[in-house]
């Protein structure tokens, strides 16, 4: 395929702004494109398929020479042409759906892995699985592919034999993140190990890996408290930090309706206007995970700061047209993003002194464990929480020690017993 270098950036361009990005940020980038670009026809490059990882990095050596760049200024430039490259594969592969490290595949592995990886993909997109949970797949099978390549230095999988497999647990536990330290708990661990054994399972299907998904061991989660659940006490304090502006009323506003429904973020912030029911305090989601419709409660709280925000607060965050999301980002107009809320959490509870690692997800884990300490059944939690499986519920609930040993005091027959004793 010849390089039509204004057709490559138009393309570039339309996606961008179909995701929602600014025209600055858009101008940026294709400037960093052009030259990019330039420095294809320089180097004599004319089809897609003859570029590879080294051509980004030649690039890169030409931009900073003569001009000395910074570590961060060379980043960007190297993470713009990755990602303009990535959203050429989807258009030239047809079909691809955009992710940053989706470039790796094409250039770091062998063609056999890049076409049974596009084939799995097809085929969980057919069957219409939520996006999130595919997203997840692709990246155990990346995961996966990089210790074959890497710490196992095959190039087929056909060669892949029963101890690759049982080492692969291994490999994802003691594989290091940027500050030296293991960055996967078990939990992740056997996220990554459950993900790749279905993905065995269906090449063994195909006559490949045959037999290979039986010598998976998952690892054992960690039954542990989570740190990051917060107390009621520091919930309060994080609830009487005031909104300085529109977009951080609105950042609360999503803030407490996470807490007090225990919705995912994803789910609250794809709520639609008309999908809210005002008088009784509901909405309607579809759920990340399985996409099925179910309503959820916001409670008087919550519907409160939710009609505050929309009658007053919302027209004024944006300079352009608002979709029909509930929730926009400040610019556009468009649907708010995950990030953006976990941002402004962080500001919050700096100004809260909470000095846990908190995310928007903590909220479900804590909304559960409040429900549970303050006597709802674990039945009522788990309709509430929206899981199909009292074992989900149990994962996602944490009671304190205090609280453990209160209720065996309360109701436990021989503590009973000896209470009525002693008076």
């Amino acid at each position: 395929m010849d390089i039509k270098m204004e057709n490559w950036i138009e393309e570039y361009t339309k996606e961008l702004e179909r995701r929602g990005c600014g025209r600055k940020n858009i101008e940026g980038w294709q400037r960093t494109i052009k030259r990019f670009m330039s420095y294809f026809e320089e180097k004599g490059i004319r089809t897609f398929e003859d570029v590879r990882a080294a051509d980004v990095e030649g690039f890169l050596d030409q931009v900073n020479t003569g001009t000395k760049l910074t570590a961060q200024t060379v980043n960007t430039y190297r993470d713009i042409t990755r990602h303009f490259l990535t959203i050429l594969s989807m258009k030239i592969t047809g079909g691809l759906f955009f992710e940053k490290k989706a470039l790796d595949l094409y250039l770091s592995y062998p063609p056999e892995f890049v076409r049974y990886y596009e084939e799995y993909t097809e085929k969980k997109r057919l069957e219409k699985i939520p996006e999130n949970s595919l997203k997840k797949a692709r990246e155990s099978i990346r995961m996966f592919y990089k210790y074959l390549v890497e710490a196992r230095n095959i190039d087929s999988l056909m060669k892949v034999n029963r101890e690759d497999i049982r080492d692969f647990g291994i490999y994802l536990s003691e594989k290091k993140g940027k500050t030296g330290e293991t960055s996967l708990c078990a939990e992740s661990v056997s996220r990554y190990q459950s993900a790749v054994k279905v993905f065995l399972l269906w090449l063994s299907k195909k006559g490949v890996c045959r037999g290979m998904a039986a010598h998976i061991r998952n690892m054992r989660r960690n039954e542990r408290l989570s740190r990051n659940i917060l107390s009621r006490k520091e919930m309060s304090r994080l609830f009487e930090v005031r909104a300085e502006n529109e977009v951080e009323f609105m950042m609360k506003t999503v803030i407490v309706l996470l807490y007090s429904s225990g919705v995912r973020v994803s789910e609250l912030l794809a709520i639609k206007e008309n999908g809210v029911d005002w008088e009784n305090g509901e909405a309607v989601i579809f759920e990340t995970k399985t996409g099925k419709e179910r309503r959820v409660i916001f409670g008087v709280v919550g519907i409160k700061y939710l009609k505050t925000y929309y009658e007053l607060v919302r027209n004024r965050i944006t300079y352009g047209e608002t979709g029909e999301g509930l929730f926009v980002s400040k610019r556009e107009g468009k649907k708010l993003w995950n990030a953006s809320v976990n941002v402004y959490l962080k500001r919050f509870c700096g100004r809260a002194g909470i000095k846990k690692k908190i995310t928007c997800h903590c909220f479900r884990h804590s909304f559960g464990t409040h429900l549970l300490e303050n006597g709802a059944g674990i039945k009522q939690v788990s309709e509430l929480l929206g899981h199909d499986s009292l074992k989900s519920t149990e994962r996602y609930t944490h009671l304190n020690p205090e609280h453990l040993r209160q209720t065996i005091m309360k109701y436990h027959p021989r503590e009973c017993d000896s209470r009525e004793a002693l008076r």
